[in-house]
């Protein structure tokens, strides 16, 4: 069977840490990672160019305009041939494939003439001073959605934090694990002021709401507002996907 060519449009300013984990975890995946640098001052750039992942510029003023980001994500899907898009922050990571890759997951579900996935999603979220990559520190989250679309078919357009394809497999034990909210206060309140200043231009003001709850709390959300991850069952595949994290 041919191996699928399987691309991950991951888009970013200043994630420098994270950036080298994330690439493993693609590398690991059978993932060929493409990245898009929104302003970067951290050297996130440069390190994509040397790692050679690094496919273009998105520039939006200092705005962190989800909109925007998506046009360019799509203009390289529409000028690119290969089998299937994903679309992820380097925040976002995949969990509850049970060992397997997620190649061979999405080589499995092709086969049976699915054309994309729909899984869970949950945001996990730091409720301490402490920001770490190793992400088993942190047991409270809150979830999103069990229709989380982010893998489809190449031909399959792109919307915001949505690719819409036509025959999903609805999965409930995958989960996309966001893990935007353990990074520390200041992180979070550059990225509510980006992205502000998206809304304050134009953008749909429903896209990225999640940032208001951060200002609410001084952008370390409390116990009242989150839940323990185990309530939503995400507790096991978290560790499962942080094993493997520690690992590669």
């Amino acid at each position: 069977m041919k191996k699928l060519d399987i691309r991950i449009l991951v888009y970013c300013r200043n994630e420098i840490k994270m950036l080298p984990l994330k690439k493993k975890w693609c590398d690991y995946n059978g993932l060929t990672m493409v990245y898009f640098d929104n302003e970067s001052t951290d050297g996130s750039k440069e390190w994509a160019i040397e790692n050679q992942v690094f496919e273009s510029d998105i520039i939006t003023d200092g705005a962190f305009d989800i909109v925007e980001t998506m046009k360019i994500l799509n203009s390289y899907r529409e000028k690119n041939k290969y089998d299937y898009s994903i679309v992820a922050g380097v925040d976002l990571f995949l969990g509850g494939l049970n060992g397997k890759t997620v190649c061979e997951y999405i080589s499995d579900i092709d086969g049976k003439g699915y054309d994309s996935v729909m899984c869970q999603s949950i945001m996990i979220c730091r409720n301490d001073e402490i920001s770490s990559l190793d992400f088993r520190h942190y047991t409270r989250g809150m979830y999103h959605t069990d229709k989380m679309m982010l893998i489809a078919k190449h031909d399959r357009g792109l919307q915001v934090d949505r690719i819409a394809g036509k025959k999903p497999i609805k999965d409930p034990n995958l989960w996309w694990f966001n893990f935007g909210n353990t990074k520390s206060v200041q992180d979070r309140k550059e990225t509510f002021e980006r992205r502000q200043a998206a809304w304050d231009r134009g953008m749909n003001n429903g896209f990225g709401s999640h940032y208001r709850d951060l200002v609410n709390y001084n952008f370390t959300l409390p116990d009242i507002v989150t839940q323990n991850i185990s309530k939503y069952g995400a507790k096991e595949p978290l560790f499962e996907l942080c094993n493997l994290l520690s690992k590669i």
